[in-house]
């Protein structure tokens, strides 16, 4: 899923009068080559890609090609969450939440118990989210019906350490166990699957956020 415009946020595209200077190409290099860096020293000291032991080294692997289903699945949920939360107090409040984003501003008190209402640990959660949305016909009943199977999915990566097993739970030891992560007909963890998820929720975040300007 790729950033809506070249390295801005959606409170700068609300805000066309926001002055917006976009960063050099050198600094654009120098963000990647850090970046990059970085990465492969965290991923080299968690997953310890130069341990000797092969065994280790087989495990941490494993369990690295099952952290990236997860990652994603997380990361999809997320920005869309995110998206429909700001999505939801415009619809609320009749205009761009650009205080939301500003700290330099005062915020009413409808905003502030909306905040309080759509934001942070006491907020209604995702799954009443997509229920307001959809009661007040803000979005499709296609579009909630794929958001509560992300959701779904997001729940298992977030509370199942192993997600490439099978559910046995209430099946017969000669009944076919479905895979945890149940996407297209099959696992989440094939990996074609996996691209056609990117490709359904990246696409899907897209035309929300587009959808969200009307």
């Amino acid at each position: 899923m790729r950033r809506t415009g070249p390295h801005r946020n959606r409170w700068q595209l609300y805000n066309q009068s926001v002055p917006y200077h976009p960063p050099s190409e050198l600094t654009l290099k120098r963000r990647i080559k850090r970046s990059l860096s970085e990465i492969e020293e965290i991923e080299s000291h968690f997953y310890g890609t130069a341990d000797k032991d092969l065994a280790n080294r087989a495990y941490m692997t494993e369990l690295r090609r099952k952290n990236v289903v997860r990652t994603i699945v997380l990361e999809l949920h997320t920005a869309l969450e995110d998206l429909l939360t700001d999505w939801l107090k415009v619809t609320v409040l009749g205009q761009r939440q650009s205080s939301a984003r500003d700290p330099q501003r005062n915020r009413s008190s409808r905003r502030r118990l909306l905040d309080e209402l759509l934001d942070g640990d006491g907020s209604i959660g995702f799954d009443r989210k997509l229920k307001f949305m959809r009661v007040f016909g803000i979005i499709t009943k296609r579009t909630y019906d794929r958001l509560k199977v992300l959701n779904t999915l997001r729940n298992k990566c977030g509370h199942n350490w192993e997600l490439n097993v099978p559910v046995r739970r209430g099946k017969r030891p000669r009944q076919l166990k479905p895979p945890l992560l149940p996407y297209g007909g099959g696992s989440l963890f094939e990996v074609s699957r996996l691209k056609d998820f990117i490709a359904e929720y990246g696409q899907l975040y897209f035309r929300l956020f587009l959808r969200s300007f009307d």
